[in-house]
């Protein structure tokens, strides 16, 4: 894809969608690099975000608790999707 973006077929919107926009945040601004490159001059980007650090059920707030014990970054999470 990235070799793709290089040769001049870059894309003009990337879509961002499960909520996990804030994923490549502070803790790594290298995630976001690659991210010029497959895009055209004036590309849109267009994503969906909440803040999964701010769930209200005790159980979700559990699950971000344990993942941050862990080492994990804000607002990971594993998502398991089956058809």
């Amino acid at each position: 894809m990235a070799a793709r973006a290089r040769d001049g077929g870059g894309f003009d919107t990337l879509l961002m969608l499960g909520g996990n926009l804030g994923v490549g945040g502070r803790a790594r601004p290298s995630s976001w690099a690659a991210w010029p490159g497959l895009a055209r001059p004036g590309a849109r980007l267009l994503a969906i975000g909440h803040d999964q650090q701010g769930a209200a059920a005790p159980v979700r707030r559990a699950y971000h608790e344990r993942n941050a014990d862990c080492g994990r970054l804000p607002g990971q999470v594993r998502m398991q999707v089956r058809y």
